[in-house]
């Protein structure tokens, strides 16, 4: 089957950040800096990549979240310290002291009931597991949580990869070249994004990079 999938695989420490490092170089002297991204799924491993000399412009070194964040124009996010705050209020059961990087767009669970449920919620969609599947408290907590999402017209971390996937043609800038790092910890839904995105006409190469003994799902 044609594919335009390069794949890089290999344990940790024999060099694949430094291999990728090359091959952003090499892909940005063939088709221009500004055609070739990289994802990672954390800030500190962009800003390894980043850190290395990378020639392609620091904006086009972001995580997965950040690059739908900006392909859906910078939607208001339900899960800052405002929204988290409010939601408590309205179902105190379902406290949540969680924090938000906003800048990394990540989320940081605080250990409260509301946001232990939030993560399995996201943990869940991100499997793509059937709602009949999900456990009654967790599904509940859904019902509620995407009640208040829709009154406050806002969206989660988890809606941003779930809406760029039928929202969005390709990427950011239509990038020529796609690389991913640590491509073992991508949840099914964010293949699914990544999908969409690859298969545009203008991305001619989508490298991925990474360990599969070492994935998290």
């Amino acid at each position: 089957m044609d594919t335009n999938e390069d794949r890089l695989i290999g344990p940790p420490g024999c060099g694949k950040t430094t291999t990728l490092s090359q091959v952003l170089a090499f892909h940005a002297r063939e088709v221009g800096s500004n055609a070739v991204i990289a994802i990672s799924h954390t800030r500190a491993a962009a800003a390894e990549l980043a850190g290395r000399k990378t020639p392609i412009p620091r904006d086009n070194i972001a995580t997965l979240h950040a690059l739908a964040f900006r392909a859906l124009d910078r939607p208001k996010v339900a899960e800052d310290s405002e929204h988290l705050c409010e939601f408590s209020e309205a179902f105190p059961h379902w406290r949540m002291a969680a924090s938000v990087d906003a800048e990394d767009l990540a989320f940081h669970t605080g250990g409260a009931p509301g946001d232990c449920l939030l993560a399995d919620y996201g943990r869940l969609r991100n499997l793509l597991t059937p709602r009949e599947l999900w456990p009654p408290e967790t599904a509940s907590f859904a019902r509620a949580w995407e009640q208040y999402k829709a009154s406050s017209d806002t969206i989660d971390f988890t809606d941003m990869i779930d809406l760029a996937s039928t929202l969005t043609d390709c990427a950011p800038q239509d990038p020529a070249v796609i690389v991913l790092d640590e491509a073992q910890d991508t949840s099914r839904l964010q293949w699914k994004l990544l999908q969409r995105w690859t298969s545009a006409p203008s991305c001619e190469k989508f490298i991925t990079a990474g360990d599969p003994d070492q994935s998290i799902y």
